[in-house]
C-alpha cells in the first residue's frame, strides 16, 4: 500500500498546516508525497486556469517519479489511498488517476471505511 500524500510542498514538509485554523504542522508516518493537487497545481493544471491536464501528461510525470505500474498499465504496483487535509485535493487525484484507467486506487476515508467493514481493522 502507498499512502500518497497529495497536498503543498510546505504542508508535506510541515512547515505549514494548511488551514488558517489549524496549528498542527504534521504528516502521517510513511506517506509519499504524490504531488501538490492544489487549484492551478503544476501536477494537475496546465495553467492557472485550472483546466486539467491530458492524462498522458500526468502519466508521463508520474513516470519521472517512479509511481506507475512496471506491470499493468491500469494498475499502480501497490494500492494507492490518495490523502490531503479536507478531501477536495484526494478527490482530484483519485478522478484523474480513474479517468488513466486504473483500478488500485481509494481516498482515504473510503479506504478505511472499507477496511472497518470487512474488520480489518479495529
Amino acid at each position: 500500500m502507498l499512502l500518497a500524500d497529495v497536498r503543498s510542498s510546505a504542508e508535506f514538509s510541515e512547515r505549514v498546516s494548511g488551514y488558517d485554523y489549524l496549528d498542527r504542522k504534521e504528516r502521517i508516518p510513511g506517506a509519499v508525497h504524490f504531488g501538490d493537487t492544489d487549484e492551478g497545481s503544476h501536477l494537475y493544471s496546465r495553467r492557472r486556469d485550472v483546466t486539467l491536464r491530458l492524462p498522458a501528461e500526468i502519466l508521463a510525470m508520474r513516470k519521472e517519479r517512479g509511481i506507475v505500474s512496471t506491470k499493468y498499465p491500469s494498475q499502480f504496483d501497490r494500492e494507492v489511498i490518495f490523502h490531503c487535509g479536507g478531501g477536495w485535493r484526494s478527490s482530484v487525484s483519485f478522478y484523474c488517476a480513474w479517468l488513466m484507467g486504473y483500478e488500485n486506487i481509494f481516498r482515504w476515508l473510503e479506504w478505511l471505511e472499507n477496511r472497518l467493514r470487512a474488520g480489518s481493522i479495529g
